[in-house]
């Protein structure tokens, strides 16, 4: 077999999956129509700081499933200051809507924009995602 890509790995966890794109990116999928907990950003953190090869990972966050997150999942997303940054792929106008309002919510109670956005397109938020990541961890 050629070619210089390394196969994502994808793990399970309670909530979904979580994929290893390689150069510290990690996506994270949910099964349709959970509640995100606090006790699964935990778990995210948990995998993260087991699995990741750098010190400040970028996530994309994939919307092609339904979910919605509790107030307290909201509060503790805000204080993944080690995580560097956070691309939210809503490739449909209903998921780019529900994100929006999401992303207002998160930015309001953790004033971080810069390090959050919403993307249509999935090349356009892995480009950006490595841009932050490699910005930050090139030093």
């Amino acid at each position: 077999m050629s070619g210089n890509h390394k196969k994502p790995h994808e793990s399970q966890v309670s909530f979904g999956r979580i994929i290893d794109l390689g150069e510290g990116l990690y996506e994270i999928i949910t099964w349709p129509n959970i509640e995100i907990t606090a006790g699964h950003i935990e778990e995210i953190m948990d995998f993260l700081s087991t699995h990741s090869s750098v010190k400040q990972p970028g996530i994309l966050i994939n919307r092609k499933n339904s979910y919605y997150y509790s107030f307290s999942a909201m509060q503790k997303f805000g204080t993944l200051n080690w995580i560097k940054a956070i691309a939210v792929l809503a490739e449909n106008r209903k998921s780019y809507i529900r994100s929006k309002t999401v992303v207002e919510s998160f930015t309001s109670i953790t004033p971080q924009e810069d390090k959050l956005r919403i993307f249509r397109k999935r090349d356009e938020a892995l480009k950006w995602l490595r841009e932050r990541t490699n910005s930050f961890t090139s030093s």
